[in-house]
């Protein structure tokens, strides 16, 4: 058997044991989202940012999704173009969390109580205290606000050898 026709099997075995009661029409989705996010563990992000994350997907990796996608199909019969479409938008999503500060700063609130062991309990506090405010697009633009002033305060100083720090941020 392949290596292909064996994940249309897992994928087969994992619908009936997922202990997620899923209607009949839920399970395409839920297939193409498990896939794409098999598939998007070995595609690689760009060490620096791209002029077109599209672009780069499609000129690199979208044939050989394809391909992956095909060849599952003939096992499994899967909705190609929406696997196809969720494995873009999960690498975009990827990118988008390392080469987008405005991206990754609209998200971190959200995305880190899945990431608690990363954070001392007294962040967390302030993180679960600003999920808890009504009105967190207001909230989301302070923290933007103040991450510019704070990354163009950075932009101007130097290290203790007279270089430029360092500062990757882009936002704004």
């Amino acid at each position: 058997m392949s290596q292909i026709a064996q994940v249309a099997q897992f994928v087969r075995l994992m619908l009936q044991r997922t202990g997620i009661n899923l209607e009949e029409n839920q399970k395409p989705a839920f297939v193409a989202v498990s896939l794409a996010r098999a598939i998007n563990t070995i595609l690689p992000i760009p060490t620096s940012p791209v002029n077109s994350v599209d672009a780069h997907y499609a000129s690199s990796f979208d044939e050989y999704v394809r391909q992956i996608i095909a060849e599952i199909n003939e096992n499994y019969i899967l909705d190609v173009r929406s696997c196809r479409d969720m494995c873009a938008k999960i690498y975009r999503f990827r990118y988008n969390m390392c080469h987008d500060a405005n991206f990754f700063m609209a998200n971190l609130t959200e995305f880190a109580p899945a990431a608690r062991d990363m954070f001392s309990a007294d962040t967390m506090a302030i993180i679960e205290m600003e999920r808890s405010i009504e009105d967190r697009a207001n909230i989301s633009r302070l923290w933007v606000d103040l991450t510019y002033e704070i990354a163009n305060s950075l932009r101007q100083n130097t290290d203790v050898n007279g270089a430029p720090m360092p500062v990757a941020l882009s936002i704004r």
